[in-house]
């Protein structure tokens, strides 16, 4: 069964994962679909001199990406699907 949540609680769902691998389904810039398994709280390569821009202001969550092994951004704004804690939600824009 499919529970259906709002962009503000997966926001939060996300940002409380403690670090924990989650999935999500959403749109990428150039209108592809894209799954990524990715997680928070990763300190490889980061340089200490942080982004230019507040990433959370255009809607945006940088994760790193599991597969890739490199940083991504995950646009709030096209969440589709998140799993996460062994749940799967449909986010409802």
């Amino acid at each position: 069964m499919n529970n259906s949540i709002n962009l503000i609680y997966a926001y939060d769902l996300i940002n409380k994962s403690q670090g924990k691998i989650f999935t999500c389904k959403y749109i990428k810039k150039d209108n592809t679909e894209r799954i990524i398994n990715c997680r928070l709280q990763i300190k490889k390569g980061i340089n200490g001199k942080g982004l230019k821009y507040n990433p959370l202001q255009k809607g945006l969550i940088p994760v790193y990406d599991m597969h890739k092994q490199g940083f991504r951004m995950l646009n709030l704004m096209t969440l589709k699907e998140l799993t996460i804690n062994n749940q799967k939600f449909v986010v409802n824009s």
